[in-house]
């Protein structure tokens, strides 16, 4: 069995995959900020909830 070397990949091809990498790693960045926003912004809510009944 002879195994066909792959050909190389054109410049499109690379930009595309490049472009996909980027775009997914950009997303994965802004779900995990908005998930740790979204954590801290909880507790500062609640902390304020919690001193302002205390008062």
């Amino acid at each position: 069995m002879v195994v066909s070397r792959e050909k190389t990949p054109t410049a499109q091809e690379t930009f595309l995959q490049m472009a996909q990498a980027a775009g997914l790693r950009g997303r994965l960045l802004i779900t995990i900020g908005l998930l740790i926003f979204n954590s801290f912004w909880d507790f500062y809510s609640y902390s304020r909830h919690r001193s302002h009944r205390i008062c």
